[in-house]
């Protein structure tokens, strides 16, 4: 489907040298030393990268490793999900916490043991069903089959080259997906703030982030519209719904969520269609959106439900997603790091926001619906096409890694790369926090 001009190889068989991890690396886990969120936060020189079992969550004013060494994650649901990278090849200086285990490689390249230990499916050495967990003994004793040094380093130089290649395609449709994502964005904020007819009078709205708004449209708090519903369920049965700045509220069974399940759903909150949620934590991303499901969400979030018949949840979805109010929240949330941001109901009671006619809500959100299919269709062909390469992009590795294909002869023909150009997971700061901040879903 895609030609990326990556040779096609045939299986070849030779003798590759089989042992445990622990024979070719030395585990440095008793140098970890886990820094909590407010210890970072009061550090004045943040120069050093702090790792954990997603990668870079912070940074932080020293550091406990000065070579390249590979990190494995150690805990959390991506060991199960693999939504994100799980080993890492860490380079200068910097810190690790105990959620992510620690090789020196003594027996084995370094990137092609990254490689091959993210080809892998680590199912079968996981121990804990809430919290997925990959003990060091565990990991140690792995059992890799490795090429000569020879070989190892040919396959890092092809799979650098073939990483490039299809990397370069995907960000490019990337990129795609952000510039149809601007365009969908730019009729949503002219039609939530600017209504549908051209030739409205306009006023000041009164709001710093909002500016002109039609004339006839009112100003409010939007206490006077919503109130913060906190109804518990009672057995957790009720179907779970995720909140998330990309996707507003959807079922969490239909995502690849990387943070692990709660034992129970008992007390969770409980939301019905036509209810605004927002994610507490990460609405200053613009997590939140409203519901058109009968569920429940997480207890550390909020539901919002309208108070009066001419509100129109969906209407007021879009317009608290849009970039102004996204910014208006992230400027009145409160923590001490981004990743520890909160957005409480009393904020949002005392936001000013706009009220347009009932029927002008309506006809708000199905142009908004009419006018953004032709967007949203192609968002989704591209995004299969980005999942398609990136599938491929996996199954090359793990075909090279394992000698199931020779590429020792393409990669003699290959340009050599630099060691920012070889491909490999560095852990560069993830947008989601890892298990160690103790988020819930």
């Amino acid at each position: 489907m895609f030609d990326l001009g990556i040779p096609r190889m045939t299986k070849v068989d030779r003798e590759w040298t089989v042992c445990r991890l622990k024979s070719v690396t030395e585990n440095l886990d008793s140098y970890r030393i886990p820094l909590e969120a407010t210890v970072r936060g009061r550090m004045a020189n943040r120069n050093y990268e702090y790792y954990g079992a997603s990668g870079v969550i912070d940074r932080v004013e020293s550091y406990l490793f000065d070579e390249p060494l590979v990190l494995i994650a150690e805990d959390g649901a991506n060991l199960i999900l693999r939504n994100l990278p799980l080993v890492f090849m860490a380079r200068g200086k910097f810190w690790v916490n105990n959620h992510a285990h620690v090789l020196r490689p003594t027996g084995v390249d370094g990137l092609f043991l990254v490689h091959l230990l993210q080809s892998m499916d680590f199912a079968p050495f996981i121990t804990g069903a809430a919290q997925p967990k990959l003990t060091a003994e565990r990991l140690m004793n792995i059992t890799v089959c490795l090429p000569d040094r020879c070989e190892q380093q040919a396959i890092v130089k092809y799979l650098g080259n073939a990483h490039a290649r299809i990397d370069d395609v995907i960000a490019k449709k990337r990129q795609l997906v952000a510039l149809l994502g601007q365009q969908k964005q730019a009729i949503i904020n002219q039609a939530v703030t600017r209504g549908l007819d051209p030739s409205a009078e306009l006023k000041h709205s009164g709001i710093p982030w909002l500016g002109l708004i039609p004339a006839h449209w009112r100003v409010v708090r939007a206490k006077v519209l919503f109130a913060d519903v906190d109804c518990r369920s009672r057995d957790g049965s009720e179907e779970l719904l995720s909140v998330s700045h990309i996707t507003g509220v959807t079922p969490r069974a239909e995502k690849n969520a990387t943070m692990f399940l709660a034992e129970t759903n008992v007390g969770y909150k409980v939301c019905r269609p036509g209810d605004l949620v927002f994610n507490t934590m990460w609405v200053w991303m613009g997590a939140l959106g409203v519901s058109h499901y009968d569920g429940i969400v997480s207890p550390a979030y909020n539901v919002y439900r309208p108070t009066r018949p001419d509100v129109d949840a969906c209407y007021f979805s879009a317009l608290f997603r849009t970039p102004s109010y996204v910014a208006a929240f992230a400027s009145l949330s409160t923590g001490v790091t981004p990743s520890r941001l909160r957005f409480y109901p009393a904020d949002l009671a005392a936001m000013p926001t706009v009220l347009p006619p009932l029927d002008e809500q309506q006809a708000i959100v199905a142009y908004i619906d009419c006018a953004t299919a032709s967007i949203n269709r192609a968002v989704q062909r591209t995004q299969r096409e980005i999942d398609l390469l990136a599938e491929f992009r996996v199954r090359l590795t793990s075909d090279v890694v394992t000698g199931q294909v020779d590429v020792r002869q393409v990669a003699a023909t290959l340009p050599d790369l630099t060691e920012d150009e070889l491909s490999v997971p560095d852990g560069t700061m993830v947008e989601e926090p890892g298990p160690e901040d103790g988020k819930d879903s």
